[in-house]
């Protein structure tokens, strides 16, 4: 399965932004416990749910830093 992924992973570094790319790297351990709850193979504790808002919350932040607009010293604009 980790060849698979990392096949996966540099396809996907290929085909759009790194920053995205590691936003997606970011959440599988999110979407893997998502996964286990879904098939009822694990139960999610309230520990567990807020790593899981924390991680997607950071994946998105990841994503919208990657399509701001750059400023002309370089540096990213906040609006």
């Amino acid at each position: 399965m980790n060849a698979l992924s990392v096949f996966f992973w540099y396809g996907a570094i290929r085909r759009i932004d790194l920053s995205k790319a590691t936003a997606f790297l970011l959440s599988y351990p999110a979407l893997t416990m998502l996964l286990s709850w879904c098939l009822g193979r694990e139960r999610v504790a309230v520990a567990q749910l807020g790593g899981l808002a924390i991680t997607m919350a950071g994946a998105y932040w990841l994503s919208r830093l990657a399509r701001a607009p750059r400023g002309s010293s370089g540096t990213v604009r906040t609006t």
